[in-house]
């Protein structure tokens, strides 16, 4: 369990397509956390996920509450080399894995799971998008872009139910700090 009480929340994003899902979350209130949880009140750049960048930015400073990292991505790389004395101002370190991509919550939409098991392994192996990308006829970039995501999940309940089909089918976790985005969805 994750407490998060009287924490800031340091929310980062592997990608722009990780940030759009989570964004549409946000603003209709489907996770746990709200915005006034988060460090500065919204999903930090993507640029934030390298350790000498966070720690020049927001750890030079002194904050009223303790602070976790929540990342998004689809392995838990990121975030290891803090240095002391920064290390101390931070209180854990969350992983909400989207592996093996992002791009699993459109296949879980869609309804294309089953069709996506046929051609995840083997010779003709394909990741997500490519599968994605060719089974709907569309470049991977625009299935990436923040007005197909926007749009696709304009009724953000059909993307809480993705994220909890994925959950059902996702890899098991191999350590405590490692969680899905169903760990995130708010309750309601």
């Amino acid at each position: 369990m994750i407490e998060w009480s009287n924490r800031y929340i340091a929310l980062i994003c592997e990608g722009n397509s990780e940030k759009y899902y989570l964004k549409i979350l946000l603003d209709h209130n489907k996770l746990k956390i709200n915005r006034d949880d988060l460090l500065t009140n919204d999903i930090l750049p993507i640029d934030a996920r390298k350790s000498d960048i966070f720690q020049k930015r927001y750890l030079t400073m002194n904050y009223d509450k303790e602070l976790v990292i929540f990342l998004v991505q689809d392995n838990d790389n990121a975030m290891r080399k803090i240095k002391s004395p920064y290390q101390e101002k931070i209180k854990a370190t969350y992983y909400f894995l989207t592996t093996p991509e992002i791009e699993m919550l459109l296949i879980h939409h869609y309804g294309l799971y089953q069709e996506f098991q046929k051609v995840k392994s083997g010779k003709e192996k394909q990741k997500p998008s490519i599968f994605l990308a060719t089974h709907l006829n569309e470049k991977a970039s625009i299935l990436k872009s923040k007005g197909y995501i926007e749009s696709t999940f304009s009724n953000p309940n059909d993307l809480v139910e993705a994220i909890r089909a994925y959950s059902q089918k996702s890899p098991k976790r191999k350590k405590s700090n490692q969680l899905g985005l169903v760990d995130l969805l708010s309750l309601d």
